[in-house]
């Protein structure tokens, strides 16, 4: 095989909407650079594989998680794996809803085999999308309802020197 048309075969392919077989395709495009020795660096190699999905409007949000996550992008071969949970639930349902809220992260629910969508409060500002309470529960917002800390170390009881004669 020559490394030009490696390259350039990879290059001219499109992401033209069927996940499963941009994941093959992009697989056997690392396995054909590793073969003919085009030695890339690991990050270019993933805003790559992640650049020809972003302009799918389903999986532009994820594609953003995923470029802000540091330590998947080092392997592309982990983003390859992540593109291939998000990509199975999708296919049994595909009207899932992929809107993602910047603060949030994609969790993988081992019951449901589906994404949970979970949303964070930020910058001591509530998120009316936040589930896991409400505007009023809101600490940052009303510091009164906050509980108090309860003091865990335990005090020495009360002790008065005392003089004692032998």
């Amino acid at each position: 095989m020559n490394k030009g048309r490696v390259w350039i075969n990879r290059q001219k392919a499109n992401y033209t909407g069927n996940l499963h077989q941009y994941i093959e395709d992009t697989q056997t495009f690392l396995l054909e650079l590793e073969s003919v020795s085009i030695k890339m660096p690991s990050k270019i190699l993933s805003y790559i594989i992640l650049g020809k999905l972003a302009g799918d409007p389903k999986l532009s949000q994820v594609v953003e998680l995923l470029t802000l996550n540091e330590e998947i992008i080092e392997k592309p071969d982990q983003i390859l794996s992540h593109i291939q949970e998000y990509a199975n639930p999708c296919q049994i349902k595909d009207d899932h809803p992929s809107v993602v809220a910047s603060a949030s992260a994609l969790v993988l629910s081992s019951a449901s085999e589906q994404y949970q969508i979970l949303y964070y409060c930020a910058n001591r500002k509530h998120n009316p999308k936040c589930l896991t309470h409400k505007r009023e529960e809101f600490f940052a917002e009303n510091p009164h309802l906050k509980p108090q800390r309860r003091d865990n170390k335990r005090k020495a009881p009360n002790a008065s020197p005392c003089k004692v004669w032998i």
